[in-house]
């Protein structure tokens, strides 16, 4: 029932829907989210900047490409920025090292599972390509155990960015690449969008600039790349968005960095 082009007088292509990904159901059933072209571009354009993605670039996708991660944190994100992309239809530790040898990627994003799984195949990884650096690694999609990160670093060579995001807006916080600070257990500062707690009392606290030492609450996100709802579905739509912002569902805890 979409639109197969943008209806007369709307203007530019990207109010228009370009796919529909369904959450993970982690909090409740799958949700539809309907994505336009606008939103996709928006995001994909904020992963490839803060990630520093240039032409010269290489990524090995390993996620599936009906994940927001793959789609749009990988694929998208090189495409945006003129970069390569290598897509292995999964991530099986062979075919993984293969490709890692035979087109020398400057990196991948996975999830943790897949982050531990590399380790467990380093030597075959060592044979395979001796002499290949990766630039960075990406964790996001659950929380990455820092004793993991540390080995990650540590055998490959490279800086694992930590990152957080959702399908409703592919990368909403993410660590900074060196030479700038990151904070190894945390998902960093917010990226193209503008984050803010809920706290118990109904009280929204923004923050942008915060410094006011610690405090805990529900994470909001509110953005232009921001999907606006949940395909037929209203009563989750109106649970999920209030006083303008994205309820993420997330419980975070902001410090004075």
């Amino acid at each position: 029932d979409l639109p197969a082009r943008r209806p007369e007088g709307e203007g530019a292509l990207d109010t228009s829907p370009s796919l529909i990904l369904h959450t993970s159901g982690s909090t409740g059933e799958p949700k539809r989210v309907v994505l336009t072209h606008g939103q996709l571009a928006a995001s994909a354009q904020n992963v490839a900047q803060h990630l520093q993605l240039a032409p010269e670039d290489i990524s090995l996708n390993v996620i599936p490409l009906f994940h927001s991660h793959g789609i749009v944190g990988v694929l998208l994100s090189s495409l945006t920025a003129g970069a390569s992309v290598v897509v292995l239809e999964g991530f099986e530790p062979q075919a993984f090292c293969a490709a890692v040898a035979t087109y020398k990627p400057t990196w991948y994003s996975a999830s943790p599972t897949i982050h531990i799984a590399v380790l467990e195949h380093l030597a075959q990884l060592r044979q395979a390509s001796p002499d290949h650096r990766f630039r960075f690694v990406r964790s996001t999609s659950s929380a990455l155990p820092q004793p993991i990160l540390q080995r990650l670093e540590t055998m490959l060579g490279a800086p694992v960015i930590e990152s957080f995001g959702m399908t409703e807006w592919s990368q909403m916080a993410s660590n900074a690449l060196p030479p700038a600070r990151r904070k190894v257990g945390t998902v960093g500062h917010a990226t193209g969008v503008e984050l803010a707690l809920l706290q118990q009392a109904g009280s929204v606290v923004p923050l942008a600039g915060w410094s006011a030492g610690v405090a805990e609450g529900e994470l909001l996100v509110r953005g232009a790349g921001l999907a606006k709802g949940y395909d037929g579905d209203e009563p989750a739509t109106a649970a999920a968005w209030t006083q303008g912002w994205f309820r993420t569902g997330d419980i975070a805890r902001v410090d004075e960095d």
